[in-house]
């Protein structure tokens, strides 16, 4: 007999209905498998199911199978959650539109993991490069899931921390988890594969195109306790997936980046909004201290192994605040490096900077 899982699957694979028009169809008859049952008559009185849609659906009732789509499955080792089995992540579960079945491949026990959701420009800037990659290497090590949506730019870096730190990372895709896009991530898909997970809600082989983005960012938001953006323009994706992570009652934070930068003006506008400010881990630790148990200063040096120059000016800052000059000059290196090992530094949750040019040593 089969089960309503299999009917999803088969629905969701009926060209032209895609994510809105399946959920559309399940509202109005209750079941997929009511779905396959109907007649076409039927079927037109679903708003936005044109006599082509339906046509697709009538057709595919007698080219479908059943049984290769299970063989195919097994084959490739992917998994799919239905809504109401009972290992479907509860947190995803809770937005108002969770997708009817889930195709994971890796090790899908993460899915109910705390998480933090990574997204940023597909074309970021060094900084940016550098705050990603401090961030997620912190996060992950100490015990943080890392979900992102392995397009180019901040996601792979993003992903590529998380496995870099020996920690834990899910990639959801805007296509089928057996056709990586872009191809030029597929081997980081193959290693997310071994150490954290794939995740879509479309069909194995389907090809990712634009209208999938969108739909695909609110199970990123969905599977997270909160939403990291590092740089976004304006009219940026990743600030539709802020939104979306907003709708769903998750936090929402923000890297601040330099007022001259357009890579900067969506996350320094959604701090100015009341994003809460990312300037080191610690501001994270500071809204979930129950995250912190994992966090102590033998993973910082483990993690970061810091350099004799860092190693140096940390020893020099200490806990009761120094200035920037007085650094310079102790350090015997210039301005702009000594602003660079610094600003390293202060994404590690190491130092913190205070008004006037002061720094200390940070008290986590």
């Amino acid at each position: 007999m089969r089960t309503e899982k299999e009917y999803v699957q088969w629905l969701m694979s009926v060209p032209r209905v895609g994510y809105l028009r399946c959920r559309k169809l399940l509202e109005q008859f209750g079941s997929a498998e009511a779905v396959w049952e109907a007649p076409a008559q039927e079927l037109l009185q679903v708003p936005s199911v044109t006599r082509n849609v339906a046509e697709e659906i009538l057709v595919s009732r007698q080219s479908y199978s059943f049984q290769e789509q299970a063989d195919f499955l097994k084959r490739t080792g992917i998994r799919v959650l239905h809504k109401k089995d009972p290992e479907y992540p509860l947190f995803l579960l809770q937005i108002h539109d969770p997708p009817h079945i889930l195709y994971v491949k890796g090790e899908f026990t993460l899915l109910d993991d705390k998480a933090i959701g990574v997204v940023g420009t597909r074309t970021p800037t060094n900084y940016g490069v550098l705050v990603t990659k401090n961030l997620c290497t912190e996060l992950a090590s100490a015990g943080v899931t890392i979900v992102s949506g392995l397009a180019r730019g901040i996601d792979a870096i993003a992903h590529e921390a998380a496995l870099q730190a020996g920690g834990t990372t899910i990639a959801v895709l805007a296509g089928g988890v057996e056709n990586i896009y872009p191809p030029q991530n597929s081997s980081l898909a193959r290693r997310i594969c071994k150490q954290g997970l794939l995740i879509s809600e479309f069909p194995p082989l389907a090809s990712a195109h634009p209208g999938m983005f969108p739909v695909r960012n609110r199970i990123i938001s969905g599977l997270s306790r909160a939403i990291l953006v590092v740089e976004a323009a304006r009219k940026s994706g990743s600030l539709i997936t802020a939104d979306q992570a907003l709708e769903q009652c998750r936090d929402v934070f923000a890297v601040p980046g330099p007022i001259t930068s357009p890579l900067s003006q969506g996350t320094n506008d959604l701090i100015r909004e009341g994003a809460k400010i990312i300037t080191g881990v610690a501001d994270i630790w500071e809204e979930y201290p129950d995250w912190q148990a994992n966090y102590s200063h033998k993973m910082k040096d483990e993690a970061f192994q810091l350099n004799p120059e860092e190693r140096q000016l940390l020893e020099t800052i200490g806990y009761g605040g120094v200035h920037l000059d007085h650094l310079i000059r102790v350090s015997q290196l210039s301005q702009g490096e000594v602003y660079r090992l610094l600003l390293e530094m202060e994404l590690k949750g190491l130092v913190k900077q205070l008004p006037g040019q002061m720094y200390m040593r940070s008290s986590v």
